[in-house]
């Protein structure tokens, strides 16, 4: 019986330091523990839980510093900069977002939008490449970059991408969501990443007559409506 005792509470202990540590492991991607249960943070543009979180500590010190030398009394306002809300830099679509707007959501539910990522994937696999004219501005190409699908136009020479989130067969519409920040994707070196040579060429033309007739010309161009959440 006593062995018994001895063992159970080994088991209690080890149980308990596998949840400490498991709380500190999740602390370092910066979601955090609420009452037992695993909150996850997501980035609001592309739904990515991959955050690094800015780092403002030396302006923070420096704040602090300028209120306990310079502002009378400051010494006893000195901790209010640490307890300003941080950002979170995505390192998916490249978005930096402030905490109180991020996302969240049980960890439990993970596998079930990693589910529906690679069902849109399934969806939107025969778009890819291709271009659209939604009536919306320039044409776009579905493009899936940096495990993201993206819907990319470049219009009077500036690039822009904006996350698809989903396909809708029956309606035959791409749900579009915020626009992706990619820092080293400049015109035009960075743009033939996701263009081809002759596409480019119509690109740098400025020309969405050119682009128009060659995409059609070959077959790529599709009229799909848009909607943007």
């Amino acid at each position: 019986m006593k062995k018994f005792f001895i063992l159970k509470g080994f088991c209690d202990l080890h149980s308990e330091v596998f949840l400490i540590l498991k709380c500190f492991s999740i602390e370092e991607y910066h979601n955090t523990p609420v009452k037992g249960v695993i909150i996850l943070k997501h980035c609001p543009v592309c739904n990515s839980d991959d955050l690094d979180r800015s780092s403002a500590i030396p302006l923070r010190v420096i704040a602090a510093i300028i209120l306990t030398f310079i502002i009378p009394m400051g010494v006893f306002i000195a901790w209010i900069p640490f307890l300003l809300p941080y950002a979170y830099l995505c390192r998916r679509c490249g978005n930096e977002t402030k905490e109180e707007k991020l996302m969240h959501s049980d960890w439990r539910e993970r596998t079930t939008w990693i589910e529906k990522e690679e069902k849109q994937s399934e969806l939107l696999s025969p778009l890819e490449k291709q271009w659209f004219d939604d009536g919306n501005g320039p044409l776009k190409k579905v493009i899936y970059f940096h495990h993201l699908w993206i819907a990319y136009s470049c219009h009077k020479k500036v690039p822009k991408a904006n996350v698809i989130h989903g396909y809708d067969q029956e309606e035959g519409k791409l749900i579009l969501g915020g626009e992706v920040r990619f820092p080293n994707v400049k015109f035009p070196a960075g743009v033939s990443i996701f263009l081809t040579e002759k596409e480019l060429e119509a690109v740098k033309m400025d020309s969405e007559d050119q682009l128009r007739k060659f995409t059609d010309r070959e077959g790529i161009l599709h009229k799909i409506a848009t909607e943007t959440l």
